[in-house]
């Protein structure tokens, strides 16, 4: 669309530039001499080349990522590519693979960077919790802590879970989370199954003066 654009303007006369014919032999100056129209092919190619180099540069942190040899290198572009605002699929399905990384503290930085990522990064999070790995478990909660209010609704589904581990960890996590899952947390209160109201309890006191809004509703109870 960019070198589209550019023909058209190169080509397209209309008005005459600012500084003096440039094209004294036609009828008009092609549109490109006008700074206006400048202006905006160069935002154009500006967006289009800081893109392209998004990509070359996510590419390069996932092949790090998935295929260096050394721990380190592993935890760094896991680092790296959890910075806020990167969202991309790709991001995030890097980060998954990384979640199953041999190395502990490459691990421990993936699950770090998907919190960072926010609401795409909790569904990846909240799947290694299910699976039961209590020895992961702790990084895990400190990445859907990180999320904050996205990961709420996922971690209470995760209350019913038949998986002990998994449960006590979510409970941890919406601890951590704090206000933001406060409200969603006295819901839980009147949920019909007792482990997912005693896991809401558990959640709600680890907050101590964070969940001071729910007083009035356990006091009704």
């Amino acid at each position: 669309a960019y070198q589209n654009a550019v023909t058209y303007a190169r080509e397209r006369l209309q008005g005459r530039s600012l500084t003096g014919a440039k094209a004294p032999d036609k009828a008009a100056d092609p549109i490109i001499v006008h700074p206006d129209v400048r202006r905006v092919l160069l935002t154009i190619r500006a967006f289009n080349e800081a893109a392209r180099a998004m990509v070359v540069w996510t590419a390069l942190k996932s092949d790090v990522a998935h295929r260096s040899s050394d721990p380190k290198d592993r935890q760094e572009a896991a680092l790296a590519l959890g910075k806020p605002g990167q969202t991309s699929d790709e991001i995030v399905q890097a980060l998954s693979v990384a979640l199953r990384d041999p190395d502990k503290s490459v691990r421990g930085t993936a699950a770090l960077s998907l919190g960072r990522i926010g609401e795409k990064g909790v569904p990846p999070l909240i799947e290694a919790l299910c699976k039961g790995d209590e020895e992961h478990n702790a990084d895990l909660v400190i990445g859907l802590a990180q999320a904050g209010r996205p990961a709420v609704g996922p971690l209470i589904g995760v209350l019913e879970s038949q998986n002990h581990a998994a449960v006590s960890s979510a409970s941890v996590a919406l601890g951590m989370v704090g206000r933001p899952a406060v409200s969603d947390l006295v819901v839980a209160l009147e949920d019909k199954s007792p482990q997912v109201r005693s896991f809401a309890w558990i959640a709600l006191a680890q907050m101590g003066e964070n969940a001071r809004e729910a007083i009035p509703a356990i006091r009704s109870r």
